[in-house]
């Protein structure tokens, strides 16, 4: 049986749903990420940038508490919407944003 990457899986489930919105954000300490449309309720982050992000729950996340993400490392949220928030820190890191419904 073949092996399906989860390129393909997240690929094909953005055809059955609507793209909302994309972006590209600079990550300098703590930084507080949301949907900017009420409407999704999925996010999909990926670190667009040569160093690690990491991935909080509240504005103390840092390099020493955080989930990492290393570079291209993408991590898809989803939940309902409203009410979504995470925080991620770096230095000057960039990340990229789709954000779907």
């Amino acid at each position: 049986m073949p092996r399906i990457n989860w390129y393909e899986t997240v690929l094909k489930g953005l055809f059955i749903q609507q793209v909302l919105a994309s972006y590209a954000l600079i990550v300098n300490g703590a930084t507080q990420i949301q949907p900017r449309d009420v409407r999704t309720s999925r996010m999909i982050i990926m670190n667009n940038s040569s160093g690690p992000i990491y991935l909080g729950a509240d504005s103390s996340v840092d390099a020493s508490n955080g989930f990492p993400i290393l570079p291209n490392d993408v991590v898809v949220f989803s939940f309902y919407a409203g009410g979504f928030s995470l925080y991620l820190y770096g230095n000057g890191q960039e990340i990229r944003v789709l954000e779907v419904c």
